[in-house]
């Protein structure tokens, strides 16, 4: 390990204070799929709001319901979840728990057909079933 850092590969720029054997070392499973299922309601909301945005600048009138939409989605998989503007970040949305995570997993492809962008729509929802048929591929 020691070698590949003089010569910066492994994504190392200093020397390890001390040497751990990869053998002994236990990945916080749950935690990293959390961070994972939250990035894909995250691009989902970006996915919406795109939507929204582009429905207002073509229909002067349209009120950009599909993220109220996807919120609804969300929350009829028997979780909490909002979307909220934040003065810092611009916009926000409640992270889910790990159980909420596996819940949202399994039950929100079915619901996202004519939610987000038609363009992107079905290879969104094969993701989205392939993460919730193989969780261990997360």
């Amino acid at each position: 390990m020691r070698e590949d850092c003089a010569v910066e590969e492994c994504g190392m720029k200093t020397v390890p204070l001390f040497d751990i054997d990869p053998g002994f070392v236990i990945p916080d499973v749950l935690h990293m799929r959390i961070r994972i299922v939250n990035r894909l309601i995250d691009g989902l909301v970006a996915d919406v709001e795109d939507r929204d945005n582009r429905d207002k600048v073509l229909n002067i009138g349209s009120k950009g319901a599909h993220l109220d939409t996807l919120v609804c989605a969300i929350n009829s998989c028997g979780v909490r979840f909002a979307v909220w503007k934040d003065e810092r970040k611009g916009r926000n949305f409640t992270s889910l728990p790990g159980d909420a995570c596996e819940r949202v997993l399994k039950m929100l492809p079915g619901k996202l057909r004519g939610v987000i962008q038609p363009e992107t729509e079905e290879k969104t929802i094969q993701l989205w079933e392939l993460l919730s048929k193989n969780p261990g591929s997360l």
